[in-house]
């Protein structure tokens, strides 16, 4: 069933009132996480060195969202240490977060120049990429029940996220997740995802998670 998380700030105030706390800022808004949480990487906490700008700028969005993420207990910190497959990279910024997780990311773009853009900026490499469309890649290079973690961060309404959907149900382990964060024209009707309506600008508009069981 869906799960809303209409009070999001409430949560983090309630449950950051005895702990030491790091703010960061989320799309204008000041997020606060507790700073003793093991394994929890704010943006302050994200190596930039040899990023361009707007690399920069997009890693900071996506390592808030996921700290957002994983203090509420919505996504497993081991899945991310795992494999994890990065559908629709771009240049690299949430590849480049999700590394720091210590997982074995592998970044997939159609477009070929976000794909060495990436392996220019050392994030990918020519053996953790793949330029070709990301559910050809999901559906014929992975193997069924291969992989922790599969996002798809920042997409656009035309993705069929039903479709996505399908290929995480067959590529992740027992346990294992999808994200995806970005915009949408509606609610898609898949029940078995994790509905995070448009809580807070920092999520992106919309996001969704689905834990294999």
């Amino acid at each position: 069933m869906s799960k809303r998380l209409d009070s999001l700030g409430e949560n983090f105030s309630s449950n950051c009132l005895h702990e030491e706390l790091e703010y960061f800022d989320v799309c204008h808004e000041k997020v606060a996480v507790p700073s003793t949480i093991k394994g929890i990487i704010t943006s302050s906490k994200i190596p930039t060195d040899g990023l361009d700008l707007f690399t920069v700028h997009r890693t900071k969005d996506v390592a808030n969202v996921l700290a957002i993420l994983l203090f509420e207990g919505l996504i497993e910190i081991k899945n991310l240490r795992g494999g994890v497959v990065d559908f629709g990279c771009g240049a690299g910024s949430s590849a480049h977060v999700l590394k720091q997780y210590g997982g074995r990311v592998t970044g997939v773009d159609i477009d070929p120049n976000n794909i060495q853009c990436a392996i220019t900026q050392g994030i990918l490499s020519p053996d953790t990429s793949y330029k070709g469309d990301g559910f050809e890649y999901l559906t014929q290079e992975v193997k069924p029940s291969s992989i922790d973690f599969l996002s798809a961060f920042m997409i656009v309404s035309q993705l069929n996220v039903g479709d996505l959907y399908g290929c995480s149900d067959r590529v992740l382990k027992h346990g294992g997740q999808l994200l995806v964060t970005g915009m949408t024209d509606s609610e898609p009707n898949i029940d078995k995802y994790s509905w995070i309506g448009k809580t807070r600008d920092c999520l992106s508009e919309y996001c969704l998670i689905y834990t294999k069981r």
